[in-house]
């Protein structure tokens, strides 16, 4: 329920990025520096974004806040199963009422 919460929640923050382009800029660099600034960028906002309050997100910051909510929260179910805190039956129960009461 929660991580449907989040994620509803950050889909009405989406909002699509303005690029300025440089056409200098982007002959010069490499393909292999720009991908690597793409994932250096991506790996920062998957450690700091999800404590970050704002107003919009950026497409690779929604993508970058669901996924660390996601790893997060889903395991928590499968923990209570191989626990033996919950039956499959129970956690299955638990999410559909937690993805009721998060709509």
């Amino acid at each position: 329920g929660l991580f449907v919460l989040v994620f509803l929640d950050a889909t009405f923050r989406v909002r699509t990025p303005v690029k300025m382009h440089s056409l200098g800029a982007a002959r010069t660099e490499t393909v292999m520096r720009k991908e690597l600034r793409h994932a250096r960028a991506f790996a920062k906002r998957f450690f700091v974004l999800p404590w970050v309050n704002q107003d919009s997100f950026s497409t690779s910051e929604f993508v970058a806040y669901v996924f660390f909510w996601f790893i997060c929260l889903y395991p928590t179910s499968m923990a209570r199963v191989v626990l033996f805190d919950h039956t499959p039956e129970q956690v299955m129960i638990g999410k559909a009422i937690g993805f009721v009461s998060a709509i």
